[in-house]
């Protein structure tokens, strides 16, 4: 999915895929119980987040409708290099009533925007080489005020067969089929992450398992 010149049908289709496994594992709501932590130390002011790399925008959008819910003040934007991502997150947005901000830019060579509490990031890391990882974990650390989410896929050979029966199960996207088990043959174990970031910030993070498949990382920035 990460190709240039996939065509915009098979590219939504793959970010409807990605967004119905992401219901299905439940990852949003695991990962806004950090969003609504911060969110309640500071219960005067707008909590400002920013989702780095975002996709379809299936997790900040979710976010943004628990929020709502719980009459939590969070300002959500998205951060996408993808126009297809964009458009799709803005229509996803508006079919959930909800208001996202949709940004395009370049999460790896360009700086990230500043003036954001909280920056998150799912399903990305392990479509990077380790430098980048390295690269986008100090970014997403210098550019955070207050505090930086990441929940990625956790490789092993369990995981491998999981993810790759899940994928066919839940889409009907070739590209998420083959990208299924790509993914967790790129990925990073809990460990290896943990090593990433000691690599790219002077502070020891949090690296849990999370079920399934995956890991969730987490440090205050200040």
């Amino acid at each position: 999915m990460d190709q240039p010149d996939l065509p915009e049908a098979d590219h939504r289709l793959a970010l409807r895929g990605l967004a119905r496994i992401n219901r299905f594992t439940g990852v949003a709501k695991k990962m806004f119980a950090w969003i609504r932590t911060l969110a309640n130390e500071q219960p005067n002011r707008t909590l400002r987040l920013l989702d780095v790399a975002s996709g379809s925008g299936d997790l900040p959008i979710e976010w943004a409708v628990l929020a709502a819910r719980e009459g939590l003040s969070i300002d959500i934007t998205t951060l996408d290099i993808s126009a297809v991502a964009a458009q799709t997150q803005q229509r996803n947005a508006e079919q959930a009533g909800v208001n996202i901000t949709p940004l395009r830019a370049d999460c790896l060579n360009s700086a990230l925007p500043s003036g954001y509490d909280l920056l998150t990031n799912s399903l990305f890391m392990h479509h990077l080489d380790r430098p980048d990882v390295i690269k986008l974990i100090g970014s997403m650390h210098a550019a955070a005020n207050q505090q930086v989410l990441i929940c990625d896929l956790d490789r092993s050979r369990t995981n491998l067969a999981l993810v790759s029966v899940g994928a066919h199960l839940l889409s009907r996207s070739p590209v998420v089929h083959t990208d299924a088990k790509l993914s967790v043959h790129g990925a990073y174990t809990a460990d290896e992450f943990r090593d990433c970031c000691r690599q790219a910030i002077p502070i020891p993070v949090s690296v849990r398992k999370v079920f399934p498949c995956r890991f969730i990382s987490t440090w205050r920035t200040s």
